[in-house]
């Protein structure tokens, strides 16, 4: 999983320098810069580095360059172990006047002016994968003459990506946030890009080519510090950049998260949870008496289904924001709930959006200076959501009231005996607008808001959900990885009309599902969302239901079912209850680069390596994939079990063949 061996090339003259694989010259990286964008009252300015970094000290290269007090002193280290260039900055205000930050490029290659990205020996075959902003965002590989979109309507587009970095919409031109690989389809050989830490500022890539040459227009890698306030004699430092080069056959994705983990401190479960959710069965409309029902039948299949948590989703609270506040669908209280759950055997689970809140809530009235508002003092609003009743708005969590309110809400449900918390929403804190703490960033909010939240819960099972990623590593022990999944596939007219290739379906859910694999126990233990088994009130059909329980299962992340458990069919409670059981690690998308909806996936069992072959388009196809090659064992003929139905499956050669119909998989487990 190592990158190519690294080198860094200067000049005799001390003129520009290059980064290239080593021994490999079809790899490399010409002309660098880095480069600050920062404000004064007297308007915008740009800081380039000169074209050559001093003589390395000690192993590391450094920059330092500066303009009318305002000094980047940047450190560049090569990490011999893993064959990675490290970039980090910090960024000093040494004039007489405060300046608001904008954003800080720790690579910049501007093609204009001779910087160049080489992989291989053509353009043609160039691919970027593209990891989405928070949970919800789409994360794919495009090639060149796929269009990077954002959806059409901007009160989607902020509840689903970073909507101050919208998508071209047109080929050669992608954004990726947090990390990317470029990479020569032809030639396997790739570059990698990402931020290993992410605390306190945004980052995000961007590569251009011009059309028609696909000459390269601009390669860069940004921290976004949101025009923060950098008084005086202050100073910021910046999150840290990895770069490196990889061959065919590599995963440097799953080296990147690694990396991130280890920065980070990453908190990752011991053991996959299993459990149940009422929200895609109930939706809004649960109540006190469907949770005891639920509880009950649950219980009587505690032999066969190992559900540990049971969770009350959204429905219970009187307004949104007003998370103490408990409507009469529970006249109880949520204290009774949870001793319920307990007394019953599992581990009491509730949902909250801690950072929104709605303009009839309590604390929306009475605390209106917890509420983010824009330059004129107008809310910002987070978005649209009908089962609310209409827009919701984000708090300011950088307002020490509003952290205190979220603290005291999140840890009276604790003493209520929950243990188990999902919180939503939580972009809401990252809205674009006035903070009460000026020296914050976007991400630096966000944090503060999370860092609440674990305070409250303390040792409490945490997961985050519609959430930007990087500055909730290390606090937050599951996260969302994908949309949320629907009972129902996919809206194709309804996708193409709005441009949007984020919202919540089933087929949407598996796609990242897949494409964030190089997370799950790295960052985190990756949540898919929920699996749904029932045939009641559920568009998905048999093919459908069986594929979204397979690759669920092969991820090896959190297990939720989310049906009313007294309508599930004896047939497909057999469905959850061996996606439940299966034990699986280190699953991949084998062709994760290689086509934009990946279709082969490889993990490994007790049993045997497992191998998913998926169709996801709309017509029947033959499928191969050669997994003896995957394992190192090419030509050898390998025998198995389906996962499901425990039929017999060869594969001759070690090549596995099936026929799929539209949305079907085949999973089968190998012997060793």
């Amino acid at each position: 999983m190592s990158l190519l061996p690294l080198k860094v090339l200067r000049r005799p003259d001390n003129g520009p320098w290059r980064i290239e694989a080593d021994g490999d010259r079809a790899a490399y990286i010409q002309f660098p810069q880095i480069r600050l964008t920062y404000q004064t009252e007297h308007g915008r300015v740009e800081l380039r580095s000169p074209d050559a970094a001093q003589d390395p000290i000690d192993g590391m290269q450094r920059w330092c360059f500066e303009n009318c007090g305002v000094r980047v002193d940047a450190k560049l280290r090569i990490d011999e172990q893993r064959n990675c260039l490290l970039i980090e900055a910090q960024v000093h205000n040494d004039s007489d006047a405060s300046l608001r930050l904008q954003s800080l490029d720790l690579l910049h290659l501007d093609g204009d002016h001779g910087a160049d990205l080489v992989l291989g020996e053509s353009r043609n075959d160039w691919a970027v994968f593209q990891n989405g902003w928070q949970s919800w965002s789409a994360s794919e590989t495009l090639s060149m003459d796929d269009a990077d979109t954002s959806p059409r309507i901007g009160l989607i587009r902020v509840q689903e990506e970073d909507y101050l970095n919208p998508g071209a919409a047109k080929p050669g031109r992608v954004r990726s946030d947090g990390v990317t690989a470029i990479v020569d389809r032809q030639s396997g050989c790739g570059l990698l890009l990402g931020f290993i830490s992410g605390a306190r500022q945004f980052g995000d890539m961007l590569l251009e080519l011009g059309r028609p040459r696909l000459l390269l227009k601009r390669l860069r890698a940004t921290l976004r510090f949101d025009g923060m306030l950098l008084e005086p004699g202050r100073s910021v430092r910046s999150e840290t950049l990895m770069l490196g080069f990889f061959g065919p056959g590599a995963q440097p994705l799953e080296l990147w998260a690694e990396l991130c983990g280890e920065r980070m401190a990453a908190r990752v479960p011991k053991r996959k949870p299993v459990g149940w959710c009422s929200w895609y069965h109930y939706f809004r409309n649960i109540d006190e008496q469907e949770m005891r029902l639920n509880i009950e039948r649950i219980a009587a299949l505690r032999d066969r289904l190992p559900i540990e948590i049971i969770q009350l989703d959204d429905g219970y609270q009187d307004r949104l924001g007003d998370w103490l506040e408990i409507n009469d669908k529970f006249p109880a209280g949520l204290d009774d709930l949870a001793q319920r759950i307990d007394q019953a055997g599992f581990t009491p689970g509730i949902w909250t959006a801690p950072f929104s809140c709605m303009r009839k809530s309590r604390v929306f009235r009475e605390h209106p200076e917890w509420v983010l508002r824009d330059a004129r003092g107008k809310p910002i609003s987070g978005g649209i959501n009908p089962m609310w009743g209409g827009r919701y708005y984000g708090l300011d969590m950088t307002h020490p009231g509003a952290l205190e309110y979220v603290e005291r809400c999140l840890g009276q449900m604790r003493q209520w005996g929950f243990r188990f918390f999902k919180i939503d929403f939580l972009f809401c804190a990252c809205l674009d607008g006035v903070r009460h703490d000026p020296t914050s960033t976007r991400a630096d909010a966000l944090r503060r808001g999370l860092e609440a939240v674990r305070r409250a819960i303390g040792d409490g099972f945490l997961l985050g959900c519609g959430c930007p990623l990087l500055p909730a590593v290390g606090i937050v022990d599951c996260m969302r990885i994908g949309p949320d999944v629907t009972p129902l596939w996919d809206r194709p007219l309804v996708r193409r009309l709005l441009s949007d290739r984020h919202m919540l379906s089933a087929n949407n859910a598996l796609r990242n599902t897949i494409t964030r694999a190089f997370m799950h126990r790295r960052l985190w233990f990756n949540d898919p969302d929920c699996l749904m088994i029932r045939r009641v009130d559920n568009k998905l059909s048999e093919d459908e239901t069986r594929t979204l329980a397979a690759i669920i299962a092969a991820s090896g992340g959190m297990l939720l079912v989310s049906d009313n458990m007294s309508k599930v069919d004896p047939d497909r409670l057999e469905l959850a209850i061996a996606a439940a059981a299966l034990q699986s690690e280190n699953f991949l998308a084998v062709d994760l680069f290689a086509r934009r909806r990946p279709e082969l996936m490889l993990a490994q069992t007790p049993e045997g390596p497992l191998a998913v072959l998926a169709n996801f388009e709309e017509r029947s196809r033959e499928l191969s994939f050669d997994v003896a090659t995957q394992l190192g064992c090419s030509g050898r003929e390998l025998c198995g079990r389906e996962l499901f139905d425990g039929r017999e499956v060869r594969a001759p050669g070690g090549v596995l063949r099936a026929k799929l119909e539209p949305h079907a998989c085949l999973a089968v487990v190998f012997d060793r």
